[in-house]
């Protein structure tokens, strides 16, 4: 008896802390497409015969100065020819990704995800909540059948994911290809 008291104590506070320590860490994941097409060391996509030019994109450029002043977030990170990254005042990082050679029917949805068509501007455009967690959100832009872009936000809560990854989204798509 007395065990499966200590036990039904202990092992709530150990799952807690392998939680939590798994949480704490500054890295988000990734949603990735079907179908990613695999590069060699060195090389980057090429430009889709849909004639986008989005391959020949800075992905940070998509968010003008005025937007990260407006939005409150950090200097963008370069994470490779493709992705960058800023983090928001409550901590929220966000990722945005170009696709040059995939649609938003290309986009793999994580087990508890929730996608729903939505208009950008010009562009059709579909937002997930739970993208990656269940407190992240994307919004993956539409620029052709075969080519998209996505804003990814992790936080603290769906609401505010959501909130930033539409924010910067909205910021964006005057600017896309």
């Amino acid at each position: 008896m007395i065990m499966s008291v200590k036990l039904r104590v202990v092992l709530p506070v150990v799952v807690l802390g392998f939680a939590l320590a798994g949480c704490s860490s500054n890295e988000t994941g990734k949603a990735t497409a079907v179908n990613t097409p695999s590069t060699t060391s060195g090389s980057s996509p090429t430009s889709s015969s849909s004639g986008t030019g989005l391959a020949e994109v800075d992905p940070c450029s998509l968010l003008k100065s005025a937007d990260v002043s407006r939005l409150k977030l950090t200097t963008a990170e370069k994470l490779d020819e493709n992705s960058c990254q800023w983090r928001a005042e409550d901590r929220t990082l966000v990722r945005l990704n170009t696709y040059p050679k995939l649609g938003v029917k290309d986009y793999e949805l994580g087990p508890n995800s929730e996608p729903s068509d939505i208009k950008l501007g010009t562009h059709d455009a579909k937002l997930i909540k739970k993208a990656l967690t269940n407190t992240s959100c994307a919004v993956v832009i539409k620029l052709t059948d075969t080519s998209s872009v996505d804003v990814n936000a992790t936080g603290s809560k769906l609401d505010g994911s959501c909130a930033a990854a539409q924010s910067i989204a909205e910021a964006i798509e005057p600017n896309l290809p």
